[in-house]
């Protein structure tokens, strides 16, 4: 979120401080409020405050945004609700409910909040960039753009709005518009790690690959690491081109073996009458690549995992490689060829079972005209299961919503019908295929 990821306030008293008992009124409360030493004094001061007088505002709009502070979002909103109630015409209440509402997942009362503040404050520029990155999430990228606009008419050196409104326009494959936008970016603010990465990113997708390896953020956690290219000409005219970062792997031999295989493969496929025209998707084990054409030039991309894979491109396919070959050694371990699953694909999931260290795995039968892929992840007996699913307690998302969270998982979801697997941590211990026999068992030390 903008402005730092923290919490504006709307009353005085910015500073935790401790508030000593037997305060008399609010304002002398609020007033003792800045000596605090400790989050819990600094609760205890505004809730004294408010057991004064409930309505008051600068009370409530401190502990709303030092309960975001501590994480505790449910609490600030409550807050934040009251003061919008008691002054419906203060943009930043509205904001600030935007901002809980957002760290609380509730992305479209989110974008509600950020449009009133807006409404009420038409000079709040970081609701704008706020919500023009929820509609980003949700792949309304021309409102996006539309809003960082409106915000970098009122803060035209916004760094963040610049990077964001490059990342926008990347999204729509104006790559162009993009760079100049990265560029105002890097301008505002010459090291923008967001704008650096966000510009390499589109100097490659427009295969200008020197440019695109000089201009990433290098030695950042974000660094990507160089991107190479691989090509292949084709009998009807053009090159076929394959482009992926080799440091998504700890082995980057194995992902160029890999990225020759998939080359060769892809290409072969006008032999076979299957025209390798843009927007042409092909399957890729859990993966599904898009052919762009630009250039005179066949692109193959991927699903853009780190940010909207519904929706949006990559123009390379590093983590389609890193998929592959996850998924290729796990079959070879267990000795079974893969059934149909893609990250297209719902798996039903126990509740916060992906924060536990051992998980259970059971697929019930192939992906039906649903896109179940069968898959249930959490209950350890089939018993289990059906309590779950028949229950309707069973959370249901796309499998690509497993990248980023426990990506080690997605290595058993091309497994058949009947089969059960079971980790713990990011390792798979053992494997039962539909009668009951033991398929991989994990050697104990």
């Amino acid at each position: 979120m903008h402005t730092s990821n923290s919490l504006r306030g709307v009353g005085r008293g910015a500073e935790c401080g401790y508030c000593p008992p037997m305060a008399t009124t609010p304002d002398e409360c609020m007033d003792r409020f800045k000596a605090s030493q400790t989050p819990e004094e600094a609760l205890a001061c505004l809730d004294e405050a408010l057991a004064l007088d409930a309505g008051y505002i600068p009370a409530l709009g401190s502990k709303g945004t030092l309960l975001g502070q501590l994480g505790k979002h449910e609490e600030g909103l409550v807050c934040f609700d009251k003061v919008a109630q008691l002054l419906p015409m203060m943009g930043a209440a509205h904001y600030s409910r935007g901002l809980h509402l957002q760290a609380l997942g509730r992305v479209e009362e989110a974008v509600e909040a950020y449009s009133k503040a807006i409404e009420v404050e038409p000079g709040e520029a970081d609701a704008h960039i706020n919500r023009g990155r929820l509609l980003d999430e949700q792949g309304e990228h021309q409102k996006a753009v539309d809003d960082y606009d409106a915000a970098l008419e009122l803060t035209p050196d916004d760094a963040v709005a610049w990077s964001n409104r490059g990342n926008s326009l990347r999204a729509l494959e104006r790559a162009d518009e993009a760079l100049e936008s990265y560029d105002r970016a890097l301008k505002a603010e010459p090291e923008s790690v967001p704008a650096k990465l966000g510009r390499s990113t589109v100097l490659m997708m427009r295969g200008r690959l020197d440019e695109a390896n000089a201009a990433r953020p290098e030695g950042t956690d974000v660094d990507p690491g160089v991107v190479l290219e691989k090509r292949r000409e084709l009998a009807s005219g053009g090159s076929l081109v394959l482009r992926y970062y080799p440091r998504s792997h700890s082995k980057p031999e194995l992902l160029d073996r890999l990225a020759d295989d998939l080359l060769q493969y892809v290409s072969g496929l006008e032999s076979v009458g299957s025209g390798l025209e843009d927007g042409v998707r092909i399957q890729y084990l859990w993966s599904v690549l898009t052919v762009r054409v630009r250039d005179g030039e066949r692109v193959l991309c991927e699903p853009s995992f780190g940010s909207n894979p519904m929706k949006a491109l990559d123009y390379h396919v590093s983590f389609s490689l890193q998929a592959a070959f996850m998924i290729s050694l796990l079959h070879e371990m267990v000795g079974v060829p893969p059934s149909e699953c893609t990250f297209l694909d719902a798996v039903a999931l126990s509740p916060r079972v992906l924060m536990e260290e051992k998980i259970a795995m059971h697929r019930l039968h192939e992906t039906d005209e649903r896109g179940f892929s069968g898959w249930v992840i959490g209950p350890d007996t089939l018993d289990e299961v059906s309590t779950l699913i028949e229950g309707k307690h069973a959370l249901f998302l796309p499998s690509a919503a497993l990248t980023g969270i426990r990506e080690s998982l997605l290595k058993v979801l091309s497994l058949p019908a009947g089969y059960r697997v079971v980790f713990q941590g990011d390792t798979v211990t053992s494997v039962t295929d539909v009668d009951g026999k033991e398929r991989y068992q994990r050697p104990t030390a």
